[in-house]
């Protein structure tokens, strides 16, 4: 199999990241644009000029030419790559479905207790105080043929997903161990243009900061009372960094501090003048450019380009642990769990985290709000019904084709939302 050896223009990818994190392409499309996809045919589709009158059937009607072109490649291989592309396309399937089941549950909930979901708000209530529902709701909501009809009548989200389903039906039958060939492709497509990949990705986040500056900043510049003391600070921060980085950093780009063991990246958020929280945006990386996770670090009553400079200081000096010691992690990737540096700091916060709590007393003096009682009654009704709005949304999606899933719901059993039993979470 011949793949591109050039990365995605970042804003096509960011792209396609978009739509598979909403569920309007599916993994198999992802990977087959990124491996296989013609980089000028994908702007050809995804550049399409003007917003038009409904943005969402127009991203919809982009997303279904990007299915079709990732199947028409797919197509044009042999048996065996397809099986590896289906089962790579499969492996996210179960998780989908999962999701689309509780969206609906939810749903569901709402329209037979209260309406404005997918129905008009209902005249009378039919809910207690603490949002249970009524008997006559109760006997509906735990009905699995109303629960059937409910989910076959809706008109967005199960035809989406049985669009997208219905060109990995046409595929061969594939089990997930067929997916390695897919999965090895992609690593060594982004280890062989790992550099590139990462000047893209910086280039279009500095241009993304650059469009949005004006929300970045407020609206307002630099006040005249804080020129001068900004104007000091770069010529300091440019004596630490270099004129070039600092004004990278004043335009909105993001500036690399390399380590010893880590690196950061640092970018304003708001003005340059901007101080103490909240004023940077800070990212930890490995020395290959592998974001790991995402930093909150400041120092009081102090200017970003300050902070900048400061921050600058304590890498050079071979500090960096420190930074990352003292700040708060978040956003952690999964190549930022697996990371010793940042593990270890998450075992740490961990155990501080962790105190003996007398949940009685708690309890006496802590009254459920409105919407800790509301969120207690979907999750209640979530987790008594899951299995019920998870067999009618495959049944839905995949029909007789549904036992095609079953060794792709035996591999995620245990892991994350899938219970060890039924492939439903706990």
């Amino acid at each position: 199999m011949l793949y591109q050896r050039s990365p995605l223009p970042g804003r096509h990818e960011y792209f396609l990241d978009g739509a598979l994190e909403a569920d309007e392409i599916n993994s198999l499309a992802h990977a087959a644009l990124t491996l296989l996809g013609d980089r000028q045919t994908i702007s050809e589709i995804v550049d399409v000029p003007g917003a038009g009158l409904r943005p969402l059937r127009e991203r919809w009607a982009i997303c279904d030419r990007l299915d079709a072109y990732a199947h028409q490649l797919v197509g044009d291989l042999t048996r065996e790559e397809q099986q590896s592309f289906a089962a790579f396309g499969l492996l996210r399937e179960p998780h989908k479905l999962l999701g689309l089941a509780e969206v609906l549950a939810n749903f569901n909930f709402e329209d037979e207790t209260r309406g404005g979901a997918l129905q008009p708000y209902r005249r009378w209530i039919r809910c207690k105080p603490d949002y249970s529902p009524t008997p006559r709701a109760r006997r509906r909501l735990y009905a699995p043929a109303a629960i059937r009809r409910y989910v076959r009548l809706e008109e967005q989200s199960v035809p989406r997903a049985c669009a997208l389903a219905a060109g990995l039906r046409r595929l061969p039958a594939a089990g997930p161990a067929d997916a390695h060939l897919v999965s090895a492709l992609l690593h060594e497509q982004r280890e062989q243009h790992r550099d590139a990949y990462l000047e893209e990705r910086l280039s279009f986040e500095n241009e993304q900061r650059g469009r949005w500056h004006s929300l970045l900043t407020g609206g307002r510049g630099i006040g005249r009372q804080d020129r001068k003391a900004v104007q000091r600070a770069a010529r300091f921060a440019a004596g630490v960094v270099g004129a070039d980085q600092v004004s990278t950093f004043a335009r909105g780009g993001a500036v690399r501090l390399c380590g010893r063991e880590i690196d950061l990246q640092v970018a304003r958020s708001r003005s340059i003048a901007s101080v103490g929280h909240g004023a940077l945006n800070v990212q930890v990386l490995d020395p290959k450019g592998t974001r790991l996770a995402n930093l909150c670090v400041y120092f009081e009553k102090t200017p970003a380009i300050d902070q900048l400079a400061a921050i600058a200081l304590h890498v050079q000096a071979g500090s960096e642990m420190e930074i990352i010691q003292t700040g708060n992690l978040f956003d952690v990737t999964a190549d930022g769990a697996n990371h010793p540096l940042t593990a270890g700091k998450l075992a740490t916060r961990s155990a501080d985290d962790r105190a003996i709590v007398d949940v009685e007393a708690a309890a006496r003096w802590h009254r459920a709000t409105d919407h800790e009682r509301r969120w207690i009654a979907l999750e209640t009704y979530w987790n008594q019904t899951s299995p019920i709005y998870y067999d009618a949304v495959e049944a839905q999606v995949w029909g007789r084709d549904a036992r095609r899933l079953i060794p792709f719901k035996e591999s995620l059993k245990g892991v994350g939302r899938f219970a060890t039993t039924g492939g439903f979470r706990q």
